[in-house]
């Protein structure tokens, strides 16, 4: 380039200095120029062949790392695979033995189960056996002691009875001779069942006792036997008898309050002839026969059998006695003591037809309330099948409650 520059100049000599000095500029910048020019293609040669090295060797490495990678995950696959198939050998042996050794507990724990079951049922069913047994040879000694009980209080009402009935007879017989009579009236009878039926029958009665007359004067005492006597009477009035009249005014007499009874226990004696004699009578046989029959009741009302009360309180609930329950049991406490027993009962509905309403009669050994003893309880159940603690159908309010 210099070179050209000098021909063609014909003298680089011949220039002048700054012509000289911008000739030189040029000339090295012209050769550096070309220098950057052909270090800049050594370096982007040198830079494609080191890119070129670079993608080689990074593809290469590349395949190495995936060839390691898939070395790699296919074993832990069968390391995987291996292990969950041990696991699970291991699981389903553990899983066997277990099934094996639950089902021989099981087994065990069954045949355990049935063998005490059935010990507890032989040994309830031998419990119940002997508790029915106990049961019912307290109801029959119950029973028995009521009946004897019954027996001492009908003897002493006969006693006091026939103690009543001799001094009656006595003093009769003293009162007729005093009046001039040599004995009874022909006809007449004395004794227990002439005081009945001149108690039941009042002045219907034909028999003239003494003792049909005690019968009549207790049997007058009440607006019933009041009403009898007028009726008894009207009849004699009207059949045209003799003191009929009179018969009637008594026993009108005797339906006036408070004073009216005991008129007409003056005027029946009265009418017999022996006013004083009869009226004395009449209150002595009136208080022994009241006495005979509170000793009577006393007795009763203190000793019940579970028989009576039962039946006692299924005829209150309207049940009748005759009727055979549909159904019967023991009922026991929790700890399986005896608590009493449980009758049901089905009864037509008020109104007629098909509909039955159900009835429940219980007995109880013990009463919820202190003091209170064996009891029995009747009425119809609540609806719903509500129960109480010992299993029985609940009895609606109302019910009827008869303690033994």
């Amino acid at each position: 380039m210099c070179a050209a520059l000098w021909v063609g100049d014909n003298s680089f000599t011949g220039r002048t200095a700054p012509a000289r000095s911008v000739i030189l500029t040029l000339t090295i910048v012209l050769e550096a120029d070309a220098q950057w020019t052909t270090t800049e293609a050594q370096a982007e040669t040198k830079y494609d062949d080191d890119i070129a090295k670079a993608d080689a060797q990074w593809t290469t490495t590349e395949a190495q790392a995936s060839a390691k990678y898939d070395d790699d995950i296919a074993k832990a696959d069968a390391q995987w695979t291996t292990t969950e198939a041990q696991a699970e050998t291991k699981y389903n042996s553990d899983m066997a033995q277990a099934d094996a050794q639950w089902t021989t507990t099981e087994a065990q724990a069954e045949t355990k189960y049935n063998s005490d079951k059935a010990q507890a049922d032989a040994q309830w069913t031998t419990t119940e056996a002997q508790a029915e047994t106990k049961y019912n040879s307290d109801m029959a000694d119950a029973d028995a002691a009521w009946h004897a009980t019954e027996q001492s209080a009908w003897d002493a009402y006969q006693s006091a009875y026939s103690t009543s009935t001799g001094t009656v007879s006595a003093n009769a017989a003293g009162a007729a001779r005093g009046a001039g009579s040599g004995g009874s009236p022909e006809g007449s009878r004395e004794g227990f069942s002439s005081f009945f039926d001149g108690a039941i029958k009042g002045d219907f009665s034909e028999n003239d006792s003494w003792s049909t007359f005690a019968g009549q004067v207790i049997g007058g005492l009440n607006p019933v036997g009041d009403a009898r006597d007028v009726a008894a009477n009207a009849k004699n009035v009207w059949q045209g008898k003799e003191g009929g009249w009179f018969g009637l005014f008594i026993a009108g007499v005797g339906v006036i309050p408070l004073g009216g009874d005991a008129a007409k226990v003056a005027l029946k004696g009265t009418r017999k002839g022996l006013t004083g004699a009869a009226g004395g009578l009449a209150q002595q046989a009136a208080k022994h026969a009241n006495d005979a029959g509170d000793l009577a009741k006393s007795a009763k009302a203190s000793v019940q059998s579970p028989r009576a009360a039962r039946r006692a309180a299924t005829r209150e609930a309207g049940i009748p006695t005759s009727q055979q329950p549909i159904s019967q049991k023991s009922v026991r406490t929790p700890q399986r003591q005896p608590a009493g027993r449980q009758y049901t009962y089905e009864t037509p509905k008020p109104g007629g037809g098909t509909r039955t309403n159900s009835n429940s009669v219980q007995h109880s050994l013990t009463d919820q309330v202190e003091g209170h003893g064996p009891h029995w309880e009747a009425g119809p159940v609540k609806p719903g099948g509500q129960m109480d603690s010992l299993g029985r159908p609940r009895i609606q309010g109302g019910k009827v409650k008869v303690n033994e």
